[in-house]
């Protein structure tokens, strides 16, 4: 039969199956894809690539880093607004 395996019926593999091992194989990608991108940045820094922002000064990392979390609330602010919160009923949440 055209070198295809036709299975009965009780056999054929489940949808529970088939997402089961599409589960598996995005597990393996995501593996291969660590080990690629460690290797890379591995072979740079031996190639005297200097990582990261060349532009930041030492010590400048947690300035930046709470310049960016104090940005954060008024960037998101007019969202949770406009979806009807306001902040007093933010605060309260998840006090009971």
């Amino acid at each position: 039969m055209n070198g295809q395996t036709f299975l009965p019926e009780k056999v054929q593999m489940t949808e529970v199956a088939r997402r089961s091992e599409h589960a598996v194989s995005l597990a393996a990608e995501r593996e291969m894809i660590s080990t690629r991108t460690i290797a890379a940045l591995a072979a740079a820094k031996a190639s005297g690539v200097k990582l990261g922002n060349p532009q930041l000064k030492p010590g400048d990392r947690r300035a930046a880093r709470t310049a960016n979390a104090d940005a954060h609330p008024a960037d998101v602010m007019p969202y949770i607004e406009a979806a009807g919160f306001r902040t007093a009923e933010l605060s309260n949440r998840g006090r009971r």
